[in-house]
C-alpha cells in the first residue's frame, strides 16, 4: 500500500506530459477491464440462458447495444438540428398602438419655458 502511494506522489509531481500519459494508460487499462468484465458476464448469462439454443454471445449483444446507441443518437442529432434550425429561422415583430385619447401628455395649457441666456 505504501508503494502505490509513493506512486500516486511520484505521478502528481511529475511534468504534465507525464501525468497526461498516466491518465490514457489508466483509462485504457480501466476500459479494457471493464470491457472484458462485461464480455464474461455476457457469456456466461447467455449460456444459461440459452442452455440448448443457438448462442448469443458476446459479438450478437456488442453489435445490438451499439445498434441503439446509434439509433439514438440519430435521434439525438436530429432533435438538436431542428431545434437550432428552428432558433435560427425565428423572427420576433411585432406593433404598438396607442389610442391618441388615452395619452398621459398633454401640451395645451402649458406655460411657457422662460429664455436664458447662457454666459
Amino acid at each position: 500500500m505504501k508503494r502505490i502511494m509513493q506512486l500516486i506522489h511520484d505521478i502528481r509531481n511529475s511534468p504534465l506530459a507525464v501525468r497526461k500519459r498516466w491518465l490514457v494508460l489508466s483509462t485504457v487499462a480501466s476500459m479494457l477491464l471493464v470491457l472484458g468484465a462485461w464480455m464474461l458476464y455476457t457469456n456466461i448469462i447467455t449460456r444459461a440462458a440459452d442452455a440448448g439454443a443457438s448462442q448469443v454471445g458476446f459479438v450478437r449483444v456488442f453489435r445490438a447495444g451499439l445498434g441503439v446507441v446509434g439509433e439514438r443518437l440519430q435521434n439525438g442529432v436530429k432533435k438538436v438540428t431542428r431545434a437550432l434550425h428552428l432558433s435560427a429561422s425565428f423572427s420576433n415583430s411585432f406593433t404598438v398602438q396607442v389610442d391618441p385619447k388615452s395619452q398621459n401628455f398633454i401640451m395645451e395649457g402649458l406655460p411657457p419655458i422662460p429664455k436664458t441666456k447662457l454666459p
